[in-house]
């Protein structure tokens, strides 16, 4: 199979078991963060700044974490530096948790056989 295939099959892949989207909580912060224990929160604040969060935590009336700066790729590194951030829970508008999106997964899969299927055939050309 031609390389360009392979990237092709890659990338559709990828984009079919990898889609998230955010999911807005009504439940206070503290309570999301105790009891779904996430990876990385989407915050919006009263201010109007938005960011997301890594490994969050409640430490009293204030969330902690880290923030990936967009402009933080190092050149020929894959490793980003992250920025330690805390913010009161009070200037918190909205937090919202990643969760994978609800396509079906028969059409994921069916997608992902006539993508197959369009590699082989490029690939035997």
């Amino acid at each position: 199979m031609h390389s360009h295939g392979l990237a092709v099959l890659g990338l559709l892949g990828g984009l079919l078991c990898g889609c998230y989207t955010w999911e807005v909580s009504d439940t206070a912060p503290e309570q999301v963060i105790a009891q779904r224990e996430p990876s990385r929160v989407q915050i919006k604040m009263n201010d109007g700044q938005e960011f997301v969060l890594l490994n969050p935590q409640v430490e009293g009336d204030s969330l902690s974490g880290e923030i990936m700066p967009d402009d933080a790729v190092g050149a020929g590194r894959s490793y980003r530096p992250t920025i330690p951030v805390v913010v009161s829970l009070e200037d918190v508008r909205t937090l919202a948790v990643q969760r994978p999106t609800e396509i079906p997964w028969v059409l994921q899969g069916a997608v992902l056989v006539g993508v197959v299927a369009v590699a082989v055939a490029v690939g035997l050309k």
